[in-house]
């Protein structure tokens, strides 16, 4: 929900300004254009604004009209193309990093316990490998393997789905979907009736079990500054770290 929620503030948001940029048009008979060192009339003709030489990043007014709304440059790439680059408004509430510092907190404390979970699920059938491994008629040796084993081959290739997955459709449809599948494959895993099945669900688990991690390290960087990272990605790690032992943390 929040997701659409989301999308429809966007969508919103997007809308008012295009309004409010029509309006601008129709209202001025000779509108100013942003560049980048020259200034334009409606008539088309340049004039410096300061400067002799225009820079080299300069552009034609007509062709990037959406440049003038807050929040959207034009860059240029190295082929000399030229493109839309979409960032948040100045003070955008939108944006993660002009959250409350207990709004980033209570948000990092959720993906650590996201990356707990996940990394927990790798090695918490270790505990019980040897019955398991009587249940299914296997050695410890393929029941490792069954469990741990393919368990973190798909979490290895997961990552290369959800990463760039995260940077297309937002992180938030990633996280949702994912977790809630990787939970199924949990439940798929414990009732596997033989190890061929407890082989599928272990691999699919860990393909899904994979993008909340993977995401993570984005989502923190879209909160915290360079300065805060210094202290907030350590903490995530060591959570994350110290799953991968549930015996240990059993012992504590």
């Amino acid at each position: 929900m929040a997701f659409f929620l989301q999308y429809r503030n966007l969508h919103k948001r997007i809308k008012e300004q295009l309004d409010e940029l029509e309006d601008t048009e129709k209202n001025i008979n000779t509108p100013t254009h942003r560049l980048s060192g020259v200034t334009t009339t409606g008539e088309g003709n340049a004039q410096p604004d300061g400067n002799d030489t225009p820079e080299k990043d300069d552009y034609d007014p007509k062709d990037f009209p959406y440049a003038r709304l807050d929040g959207i440059s034009v860059e240029t790439t190295d082929g000399g193309e030229k493109y839309y680059l979409v960032n948040f408004e100045s003070n955008d509430a939108q944006n993660p990093k002009n959250w409350s510092t207990s709004h980033r907190l209570g948000t990092t404390l959720i993906l650590i316990l996201i990356a707990f979970e996940v990394t927990a699920a790798s090695s918490v059938d270790s505990a019980v490998a040897v019955p398991a491994a009587m249940a299914f008629h296997v050695s410890q040796v393929v029941e490792a393997l069954s469990g741990t084993g393919m368990y973190l081959i798909g979490f290895g290739l997961g990552a290369l789905l959800a990463s760039p997955a995260s940077e297309m459709i937002g992180r938030y449809p990633v996280y949702l979907g994912a977790l809630i599948i990787f939970g199924c494959w949990e439940i798929g895993a414990a009732l596997a009736p033989n190890i061929g099945g407890q082989i599928a669900f272990r691999f699919l688990a860990g393909l899904c079990g994979s993008a909340p991690l993977t995401v993570a390290g984005g989502s923190m960087s879209d909160m915290w500054n360079p300065l805060e990272k210094t202290w907030a990605f350590p903490l995530f790690a060591l959570i994350g770290n110290i799953s991968r032992y549930p015996k240990h943390i059993c012992c504590l």
